[in-house]
């Protein structure tokens, strides 16, 4: 296999197109990963349908088919109804540890489509949307088979065992479906394993073949020895601007380092004089890369070096913050607020005046919305251009989880019926694209009472 000597600078990123056989090779990589995530999204929509429709189903009509059939005297309504709530709050708490086990023992979950990391911020909100879930079909049932004075217990009891051989067979069905394709899932994933590893080692091997022949290069590879060679090969009154170098795109040293987390070419560079507070085309910084790329321990160099940057303003005045929320990088967006980025920065009006929460939220985000509402000082009432709020978003892509999360921040309690009616009455307008009941009772309930 042999390797490009054709070198390629992105126009758009700080990135040097080294070699089109190792792009070609991520590509298929990226594939193989994407399909076996398509599986296990497969058989966790199976095991949601099993555990929260059919198997619940079963469940409280099996509570009612036993207090229906229990031996002895005849019993009055009030104790029947009794004895029924009593055995579906067994099954309510049976289900909600069932899905604490289930939490525990996984990673990720898939939501609307979207890998959310299971952590200690994420759990809750899951545990609560769950248990939401939970009581409203709890709720339906019972309220699909209510008793009074007037109900006909024998031909209920007809009608609740018809129900439930029915949603038997859902079950059985359902679990066989599951078992085949978590089989098929365990094959499949076996079977690309070794064209998978085969994959990476190759491309692990094409990275080591690299030549590296300018400094650019070695920065994006992080080889600090040959910048060394290069900067003493000049004289000491050059070597400053030699390490602020920029690219025929546009691009400065740091920035490839900072994009690609080199964090020693980083250090080095700015021993050497490298002006951490270059900016590309786009006015971004090398920190700009770095927070979006995630490289945390780079963002920690760079603040360290010149700390007022922290709230810089690139295209379309994005912020650090706002980048590394938009890629999803959690660590750099823990570190960067921890060192006073301003949480509730906005974009230009040309970018629709928005915050990083309202970009976390757009996108559905629901383990990056779980990080910033963490935070206090998080102001999730702020709006876009367009009046609209990460509540309106989070309503209208009707994401409960999501919702859950803004509705029960510190922010929102301190809306107000009469300081904010105008506000309010924009939310109930909003038309969620899905779940919308589930959206419309939590919105409710959380309201604000004064």
């Amino acid at each position: 296999m042999q390797v490009s000597t054709r070198f390629d600078y992105d126009p758009f990123y700080p990135v040097i197109h080294c070699d089109l056989i190792r792009n070609k090779l991520s590509t298929e990589i990226a594939k193989i990963e994407k399909e076996v995530y398509r599986l296990r999204g497969f058989i966790g929509a199976f095991d949601e349908s099993m555990q929260e429709k059919a198997a619940l189903t079963t469940d409280v009509m099996g509570a009612y088919l036993e207090v229906f059939k229990m031996p002895g005297e005849e019993k009055e309504i009030p104790e029947i109804r009794e004895q029924i709530d009593a055995k579906i709050e067994e099954i309510r708490e049976r289900c909600l540890e069932n899905h604490r086990g289930t939490l525990a023992a996984r990673e990720v979950v898939i939501i609307e489509g979207r890998n959310v990391e299971i952590n200690a911020h994420t759990k809750p909100a899951l545990e609560e949307a769950f248990l939401q879930r939970l009581e409203e079909k709890i709720s339906q049932l019972k309220e699909e088979f209510p008793i009074d004075e007037t109900t006909d217990l024998e031909q209920m009891c007809c009608q609740i065992e018809e129900k439930f051989r029915r949603h038997t067979e859902i079950f059985e069905k359902l679990f066989e479906r599951k078992q085949a394709l978590t089989g098929q899932g365990y094959e499949f994933q076996e079977a690309l394993e070794p064209k998978l590893a085969a994959l990476k080692a190759a491309k692990q091997e094409l990275k080591k073949g690299l030549k590296v022949s300018n400094v650019f290069i070695a920065c994006q590879l992080g080889v600090v020895d040959y910048l060394e060679q290069e900067v003493s090969k000049q004289w000491l009154w050059e070597r400053k601007s030699f390490v602020n170098k920029i690219s025929e795109v546009g691009f400065s040293l740091l920035h490839y380092a900072a994009y690609h987390d080199r964090p020693k070419v980083v250090q080095f560079l700015i021993q050497k004089g490298a002006d951490v507070t270059a900016r590309d085309k786009e006015g971004y910084l090398p920190l700009h890369w770095a927070a979006a790329q995630g490289s945390v321990k780079v963002v920690k160099l760079l603040l360290t070096r010149h700390p007022a940057s922290i709230d810089a303003k690139g295209m379309f005045d994005r912020t650090p913050l706002h980048r590394a929320v938009f890629n999803g990088k959690n660590g750099a967006v823990n570190l960067l607020i921890k060192e006073g980025a301003n949480l509730n920065a906005q974009t230009s009006e040309e970018n629709h005046l928005q915050t990083p929460l309202h970009f976390a939220v757009l996108q559905g985000n629901m383990g990056m919305v779980a990080t910033l509402t963490q935070y206090p000082h998080l102001d999730i009432r702020i709006a876009d251009s367009q009046g609209r709020t990460p509540v309106h978003y989070a309503i209208e892509n009707g994401v409960l989880s999501v919702l859950l999360l803004l509705l029960t921040h510190s922010s929102w309690q301190k809306v107000a019926l009469h300081k904010d009616a105008v506000f309010l009455e924009s939310l109930l307008k909003v038309v969620p694209k899905r779940n919308e009941e589930e959206i419309r009772a939590q919105l409710l309930l959380h309201f604000p009472q004064k």
